[in-house]
């Protein structure tokens, strides 16, 4: 049998990786590190496995009210769009989830009044099953004041913002969840107004399970 170099094979004679005529469609071969591997599903995080809750109420019903100066300000969460996670749920405004590591991506509104000259707000992921805060959202400051134009009157100038926090985490058990927000000084309410229009939709939460 003639001595043929590796470099100038072509078409049919080219070999096939380890084991692929056992392997189902759609694998890839991966290496173990100790001189062999197998062929394996790479699957994409966020495309799966995604826990997706909010906030959502008829059209015309505003927020809730959240209270100036306390750090236990817990969010509504009482829809649940999305769950992909075995052993997730919503209940009575906290998630659980299983062991594992996930992703969060996490939204909240503030409303500022005329009658506030400035506020800062954040939001962050509390651990109730161990009493310590998972992720801290970073501050949302913002002012808001009057203006008089003419002979019109007094032209009021509002202000909404959204905090938000994001970032991996790891939970060693089955946890209880809860998204909180934090407000410094009195608002009307601390709340955003609904549209009157399609549903209203505030606080919004968004798990990807990684491992």
């Amino acid at each position: 049998m003639a001595t043929v170099e590796h470099s100038v094979l072509t078409g049919s004679a080219l070999h096939e990786p380890k084991g692929i005529a056992a392997a189902a469609a759609n694998k890839v071969y991966v290496s173990d590190g100790v001189g062999s591997g197998s062929w394996t599903t790479i699957t994409n995080p966020f495309g799966s496995g995604l826990l997706h809750v909010r906030d959502e109420k008829t059209a015309g019903t505003d927020p809730q009210s959240l209270t100036a100066g306390a750090v236990v300000n817990t969010r509504q969460l009482n829809t649940v769009k999305t769950n992909e996670i075995t052993g997730a749920s919503l209940a009575s405004n906290q998630i659980t989830l299983t062991a594992g590591t996930y992703h969060i991506q996490a939204w909240a509104p503030i409303y500022l009044s005329p009658q506030d000259t400035s506020y800062s707000s954040k939001i962050y992921l509390y651990n109730t099953s161990t009493a310590a805060n998972i992720l801290v959202g970073r501050a949302v400051t913002a002012g808001c004041g009057v203006a008089v134009v003419g002979t019109t009157g007094t032209v009021f100038i509002y202000n909404q913002s959204d905090c938000r926090v994001e970032g991996r985490f790891t939970l060693a058990g089955t946890s209880v969840l809860e998204l909180r927000q934090y407000v410094n000084q009195a608002t009307t309410g601390g709340k955003a107004y609904s549209v009157g229009s399609l549903a209203e939709v505030y606080s919004e939460v968004m798990i990807w399970k990684i491992s």
